[in-house]
């Protein structure tokens, strides 16, 4: 039993140094106020739709540089400067993903986007990498400028009206999608990929309003287990 107990009492020592590292860390960063407990989860329990306002708001009050966001005991970190986004995509330690991605691994399965797998990411994007050579990309040069120009005139057809351009954007980059990697050509521009868009479009949005439901019930909660 003594053993048992000193075994565990390490692991937590271990812990608590590793959190107070790591709560100094996080105090480095600049973040909107917390309270004990829930962190920032007050400020965005609303709407999933809202969410993005809020953080938006956030970016340009701290100059869109890195900001410290707490979600009860879990921090996020929001970027938005490229050169910060590059130095974080670009290290391939820091690979692990959100659980946010486990909505879309149902959807994609365990690929190159929603791996957690290090080695097997690796080894798949050393099977499509030559795939997006230079070379090989100039050959679908007049592919992606047709489908461009679809989606130009569609977009230009819509001057002077408040558009969501996102249907003809995903659209647009179906139909290129499908014509180089798969040599099919869908038409999704010209009315036949509309369902694919729609479903892709729920997909996101149950997967913000599953996150949204996560934090509701935490705030719900938190006060009930203290």
């Amino acid at each position: 039993m003594l053993i048992i107990f000193l075994w565990c009492l390490s692991v937590l020592i271990k812990w608590v140094n590793q959190r107070r590292h790591f709560l100094k860390l996080a105090s480095l960063l600049p973040g909107p106020p917390t309270v004990p407990i829930l962190g920032n989860l007050l400020m965005i329990a609303t709407r999933p739709q809202e969410v993005i306002g809020i953080v938006k708001e956030w970016n340009y009050t701290y100059n869109r540089g890195p900001f410290r966001v707490w979600l009860c005991h879990k921090l996020a970190v929001i970027l938005s400067k490229p050169s910060d986004i590059e130095a974080i995509l670009g290290n391939v330690k820091q690979f692990s993903k959100s659980q946010q991605y486990d909505v879309l691994r149902s959807l994609m399965g365990d690929g190159l986007f929603t791996s957690k797998n290090h080695n097997s990411w690796k080894s798949n994007r050393k099977l499509v990498t030559p795939a997006f050579h230079f070379t090989i990309l100039k050959g679908f040069l007049s592919i992606f400028y047709q489908e461009a120009s679809i989606l130009a005139d569609k977009i230009n057809s819509r001057v002077g009206e408040c558009t969501d351009v996102y249907p003809y954007v995903a659209l647009c980059t179906l139909d290129a999608i499908c014509r180089t990697a798969m040599g099919v050509s869908v038409k999704a521009q010209h009315g036949n990929g509309g369902d694919f868009v729609k479903n892709l479009e729920t997909v996101f949005k149950l997967a913000l309003e599953e996150e949204n439901a996560y934090k509701m019930q935490v705030s719900y909660n938190a006060p009930v287990e203290k």
